[in-house]
């Protein structure tokens, strides 16, 4: 069995349809805090879905990773 790269795996989840990428995020999502309320998880997969149709037709006000990612280091580095 070949172990994927962080690239090669996210490949390979970006391929999946919406549903089920909106599935393993709630299962990761979940597997971070166990004891977490599974109501929370059924919202962010409710969210997720949302904002991924607003990629998908469009809607959504997209900001590129190098500026969120500056914007990022700048309150990281200020606290």
């Amino acid at each position: 069995m070949s172990v994927m790269n962080h690239d090669e795996l996210l490949a390979e989840l970006l391929a999946l349809p919406l549903v089920e990428r909106a599935r393993i995020v709630e299962e990761v999502l979940a597997s971070l805090d166990p004891k977490s309320d599974p109501r929370n998880a059924e919202q962010w997969v409710r969210e997720i879905e949302r904002r991924a149709r607003s990629v998908a037709d469009g809607s959504a006000d997209l900001v590129e990773w190098d500026k969120v990612r500056g914007k990022l280091l700048e309150t990281l580095r200020s606290r």
